[in-house]
C-alpha cells in the first residue's frame, strides 16, 4: 500500500508526468482528456489525504535526508484547503475549455496549451506543501515560466506584450526574494522554514541583515501577488491572456503567491519585528490605496475583462489588510475571503469567456453583449454578489469577519477602506450587469432584456456547467458559515501563523 507521505509527492508528481503525456500528443481531445484526467487523481488524492489527516499536521523529508540537508514537505490543514482550491479550479478550468479553447488558441497549440497548464498546477501545488524557503523559490519560479507561457500562447498580439511585462515584474519580483533569502541564509544558516523560525529570535541583537532580508522578500512578493502599487502587470495579463488560462490565472495565480507571503510573515517572523521595520503600517496603507484606487478604476473602465482585473486589486487589498492585522479572527478572514474570491473570480472570467465567444468583443460601450443563456446571468450575480459581500453569500461571511475584526483591532483605515470599497463595488458590478445583460439604447435608455438569443448548443454545455458549480458553493458555503469560520480559524491555528 501506497504511503500518505508517497501520495503527498504524487499530488505533484502526477501532473508533471500526465503533462509529458500531453504534450506528445496531437489535436485537441487526447490533451484535453489527459489534462482532465490528472486533475480527477489529483483532486481524488487530496481528498483522501484530507480524510486521513484531518486535522493533523504531516511531516516528510525527501528521501529521508532531514532538513537543513534534505527536502521538506509539509501538509496542515490550511494546505488541504489551497490544494483543493487548486485543484477544483483547475479542474472547473479544463472542463470550461472544452468549447473556448478553440477562439483562444491556433490548433497547433493545444497540446503545448495543456502540458503546461499541468505544470503550473504542479507547481503551485508544489509551493504549498514546501517547507523550504528555497523551495518555494522553485516552485514559484515553475509557475512563473509557466504563467509567461500560456499568457503568450493566445492569438492575440498584445498577447506576446503583456507576457513580456509580466516576465520583467516577474523577474524584478523573483530576484528581490531570492536576494532577501540569501540574507537570511548568511544569517541562519538555513533554509528550511521552522529551522530559519527558531534561529531568527537569537540574532535579534544584531537584527539589520534580517530587517534587509525581510524588506526584500516582502516586495519580491508583493511584484507577484499584485500588491498596490506593484500591480501593473496584473492589468494587461488578465486582458490579454487566453480565456482558458484566465480563469485559472485570476482563480489562483495570485492567491498561490499571497499565501506564500502569508507563510513568510506569520511562520517566520514576530509580530514585533515586522512593527519595528514599519511593514504592518505599510502593507495597511498601501493595500488600503489599492482598494479605493484601484474600484475607482474599475468603475470608469468600458472593458469587462479590466474591471475584473481592478476588482481583484482591490480584493487582494482586503486580504492584506485582514491578515497583517494580525489576530486569529482577521486571519481567518484573510483565509476565508482568498477562498471566496478565487472562486467568485474564476467563475466571473468564465463568464466573461462565454461572454466573448457568442459576441466576438468585450467593449461595454457597444450595446449587444447578450448572453446565449440565462445561466450566465445567474453566475454572474451570485459572483459579483459574493465579491460585493451581499447576505447569503460566502464573500458576506469574509466581508462580516474583516469588519470585525478591523473594529476590535480598531483599525479604522481598514474599516473605511472595506466600506468605501463595496460601495464602489456595488455601483462597478451593477454598471457591468446592465451593460452586459441589457441592450441599452444610448437615446432612449430603454432596456430590451436578450433581445438576442440563439438555440440551444450542446456543445456549449461544458462552458456553462464549471461557472454554475463554482456559483452554487460561493452560495452553499455563505449557509455554513459557522462551520467554515470554524474550521477555518482551527486551520488558522494548527498552520502555527498566530503569532
Amino acid at each position: 500500500m501506497i504511503s500518505l507521505e508517497k501520495l503527498l509527492i504524487l499530488v505533484i508528481v502526477c501532473p508533471i508526468a500526465m503533462a509529458l503525456f500531453a504534450s506528445f500528443a496531437h489535436g485537441f481531445f487526447i490533451p484535453w482528456f489527459i489534462s482532465l484526467l490528472s486533475s480527477i487523481i489529483v483532486l481524488v488524492l487530496v481528498l483522501f489525504l484530507y480524510l486521513e489527516y484531518k486535522g493533523k499536521v504531516l511531516l516528510y523529508s525527501v528521501g529521508g535526508w532531514n532538513p537543513p540537508y534534505g527536502i521538506g514537505l509539509r501538509l496542515d490543514p490550511l494546505g488541504i484547503i489551497m490544494l483543493f482550491l487548486i485543484n477544483i479550479i483547475l479542474l472547473s478550468t479544463v472542463i470550461h475549455s472544452w468549447s473556448t479553447i478553440r477562439n483562444d488558441l491556433p490548433s497547433n497549440r493545444f497540446n503545448i496549451f495543456y502540458c503546461i497548464l499541468l505544470i503550473f498546477a504542479a507547481g503551485m501545488s508544489g509551493i504549498v506543501v514546501s517547507d523550504d524557503l528555497f523551495n518555494i523559490y522553485v516552485f514559484l519560479e515553475i509557475t512563473a515560466l509557466s504563467t509567461y507561457t500560456l499568457i503568450a500562447c493566445g492569438n492575440k498580439k498584445q498577447s506576446l506584450i503583456a507576457a513580456f511585462d509580466y516576465l520583467v515584474m516577474g523577474t524584478l519580483g523573483s530576484t528581490f526574494y531570492l536576494l532577501g533569502l540569501g540574507f537570511l541564509y548568511a544569517k541562519t544558516g538555513t533554509l528550511s522554514l521552522p529551522e530559519m523560525s527558531a534561529s531568527l529570535p537569537h540574532n535579534a541583537g544584531n537584527i539589520s541583515s534580517v530587517i534587509v532580508g525581510v524588506a526584500l522578500i516582502i516586495v519580491g512578493l508583493s511584484v507577484k501577488s499584485a500588491i498596490f502599487p506593484m500591480h501593473t502587470w496584473i492589468v494587461e495579463a488578465y486582458s490579454c491572456a487566453p480565456h482558458s488560462f484566465v480563469v485559472i490565472l485570476a482563480g489562483i495565480g495570485t492567491k498561490i503567491n499571497l499565501y506564500v507571503m502569508l507563510q513568510v510573515l506569520f511562520r517566520l517572523f514576530s509580530v514585533h519585528l515586522l512593527s519595528r521595520i514599519g511593514v504592518d503600517k505599510a502593507l495597511i496603507i498601501s493595500s488600503s490605496l489599492g482598494v479605493l484606487v484601484c474600484s475607482v478604476i474599475a468603475s470608469q473602465s468600458k472593458d469587462l475583462r479590466r474591471i475584473f482585473a481592478n476588482s481583484s486589486i482591490a480584493q487582494i487589498g482586503y486580504i492584506i489588510i485582514c491578515a497583517v492585522i494580525n489576530t486569529k479572527l482577521s486571519l481567518t478572514a484573510a483565509i476565508i475571503h482568498m477562498l471566496s474570491h478565487a472562486l467568485a473570480k474564476s467563475a466571473l472570467f468564465m463568464v466573461a469567456s462565454n461572454i466573448s465567444n457568442s459576441n466576438n468583443h468585450q467593449s461595454l460601450s457597444k450595446k449587444g453583449l447578450n448572453l446565449l443563456l440565462f445561466m450566465d446571468y445567474l453566475v454572474f450575480f451570485l459572483s459579483t454578489a459574493s465579491i460585493i459581500g451581499l447576505p447569503f453569500t460566502v464573500g458576506f461571511i469574509s466581508k462580516w469577519v474583516i469588519l470585525k475584526s478591523a473594529l476590535l483591532s480598531s483599525n479604522y483605515l481598514a474599516v473605511f477602506s472595506v466600506i468605501v470599497g463595496s460601495i464602489i463595488g456595488l455601483f462597478y458590478f451593477w454598471q457591468a450587469l446592465q451593460y452586459v445583460f441589457y441592450e441599452v439604447d444610448a437615446n432612449t435608455h430603454n432596456t430590451n432584456t436578450m433581445s438576442k438569443t440563439t438555440a440551444f448548443n450542446l456543445f456549449l454545455v461544458p462552458s456553462y456547467l464549471p461557472p454554475i458549480f463554482l456559483a452554487l458553493l460561493l452560495i452553499l458555503l455563505g449557509f455554513f458559515g459557522s462551520s467554515l469560520i470554524s474550521g477555518v480559524a482551527e486551520a488558522v491555528r494548527l498552520a502555527s501563523w498566530c503569532s
